[in-house]
Order: structure tokens, then C-alpha cells, then sequence
């Protein structure tokens, strides 16, 4: 007993400090959230994977506030055309060496400053590719297939569909505020290399092509052929949306030439009084 009572004695004159008069302490470490490049820069080595950008679900992935797609990708649409991408023959098709791709790849997901360190245009270009390709969900799949084969056809020239009605449709009706405004971004993307397609050789099906791997993600239990059957669908309906969204482009091009070429007014200004 008098044990016990010396115990809680001693209890007693135990001072606790408030939190806020700690004095003994170290800052190690300074994190801080870079809202242009969308990163936490100053991890600690066993922190790093929180700047993942490969493989999350889309909606983990930091986005821009104004343009709705992922910074990231806005990242490396600069890095291509400062490297002047577009210029480049078989740019989206030729594969850069992996060890390069590799380490580039690691050194976004870590967090690292990589942008001013991209030289290569078929590294960047490839990370486009595998930004898509590693998404849970294929970007296609949510059209779902039936809607895939449909707007394969138009491409095919097997439907008559207008595809000015038909595509705003289905990109409305199944792709929801994350995934169109990631939609329409890769295929602006696309058709800017398209419209060099003269110097780089990449045509709108060569585009397709080499693209549409990477938007649709195939059944691991469908049948081979199916699969390879599917594929070309995929293929078809990626040429489809592409030459529809080009479209929009040349028309854009044509009206702002027109509506910056005084001498086109001047011209069509003598046409209406000769007649």
C-alpha cells in the first residue's frame, strides 16, 4: 500500500506540457505542392509514389482547373512542341529506346524535374501513348463495343451515318466531365500531328493506327480472333473520330485565313461589283 502511494505521489508532480511550448524538435524536411506542374516536390524517398501518374484511376491524377485534363499530359503537348514534334517523320510511331522511355517514365512518377531534361521526341511521344494504354480502363471502352462497330463503319465507308450527328452523340451521352475533355485533348493532339501529316508522314489512319492500342482495353478471356477482329474495329472507330474532330480544325483554319486576309475581302469585294 505504501508503495502505491508513493507511485501516485510521484503521478501527481508530473508537469504536461502543452503541445504548443515544444522546443525540441528538427525540421528534416520541407514539402510543398507545385500547382503548375501539379507535383509535391521535397518528398522524402519513401514518399515519392504519391506522385504517381501511370496506372490510378483518372480521377486521382491531377488536372488541370481550366483545360479538365491531366497536367501531365499538358506537360509533355509543351515538351513535343519544343521539340518540334510535329515535324518529325514517324513521330508517334517510331519507338524510342526503352531503357530511355523507362527512366523517363520513373522520374515523372517520382516526382522528379524531368521536363527540361526530354530531348528525345519518340520518349515524349511514347509517354502519350503509355499514359492511355496504363489507365485501369481503356478510354474506348466506355463507348462500349456496339457503339465502337458503329462508328467503325462510318470510317469503313459501310454506314452513311453523318458523323456530325452521331460522334457529339455517343461522346455525350457515354463519356462523363473526366474522360470527354480527355478525349477531345488527344484527338486536338492527334490532328495537330495529322495537319503536318505532308512533312511527318503521319496520315489519319497512320495516326489510328498506332493510337488506338492504347484506348481500349481487351477481354483477357475473349477469343483471339475476336480480339483481333475487335482491334481493327477499334482501329476504325479511333479513324473515325479523328477525321471528325479534323474537320472541325481545317474549318477553323479556313475561317480565321479568311478573316485575316484583307486581300481575300478586297478580292471578293470586286467579285460582288463586277457582278
Amino acid at each position: 500500500e505504501g508503495e502505491q502511494q508513493q507511485q501516485e505521489q510521484e503521478e501527481e508532480r508530473v508537469v504536461v506540457e502543452p503541445i504548443d511550448c515544444v522546443s525540441d524538435f528538427r525540421h528534416d524536411t520541407h514539402v510543398v505542392f507545385n500547382v503548375e506542374k501539379s507535383r509535391y516536390e521535397g518528398l522524402p524517398s519513401g514518399w515519392t509514389h504519391v506522385n504517381k501518374q501511370f496506372g490510378v484511376d483518372l480521377e486521382k491524377v491531377p488536372r488541370s482547373s481550366t483545360r479538365k485534363v491531366p497536367t501531365v499530359l499538358l506537360m509533355l503537348e509543351e515538351a513535343l512542341k519544343s521539340l518540334d514534334a510535329y515535324s518529325v517523320v514517324g513521330v508517334f510511331r517510331i519507338a524510342p529506346d526503352g531503357d530511355d522511355c523507362a527512366a523517363a517514365k520513373e522520374a515523372i512518377d517520382s516526382g522528379d524535374k524531368w521536363e527540361d531534361d526530354f530531348k528525345d521526341v519518340h520518349v515524349v511521344a511514347t509517354l502519350v501513348k503509355q499514359f492511355f494504354r496504363d489507365l485501369p480502363n481503356g478510354l474506348l471502352n466506355y463507348l462500349e463495343d456496339d457503339n465502337i462497330q458503329r462508328v467503325a463503319k462510318i470510317a469503313s465507308g459501310a454506314s452513311t451515318e453523318d458523323p456530325e450527328k452521331v460522334i457529339p452523340g455517343l461522346l455525350d451521352s457515354h463519356l462523363d466531365d473526366l474522360h470527354k475533355p480527355l478525349c477531345l485533348w488527344l484527338l486536338d493532339l492527334m490532328a495537330d500531328v495529322v495537319l503536318n501529316s505532308e512533312i511527318n508522314k503521319m496520315t489519319s489512319k497512320n495516326m489510328a493506327i498506332v493510337m488506338s492500342p492504347n484506348l481500349y482495353s481487351t477481354n483477357l478471356n475473349s477469343n483471339p480472333m475476336d480480339a483481333i477482329k475487335m482491334a481493327q474495329k477499334v482501329a476504325d472507330c479511333t479513324n473515325a473520330l479523328l477525321d471528325w474532330r479534323l474537320r472541325h480544325h481545317r474549318e477553323g483554319q479556313s475561317s480565321t485565313t479568311n478573316d485575316d486576309d484583307p486581300d481575300q475581302e478586297d478580292d471578293d469585294d470586286d467579285a460582288a461589283a463586277g457582278d
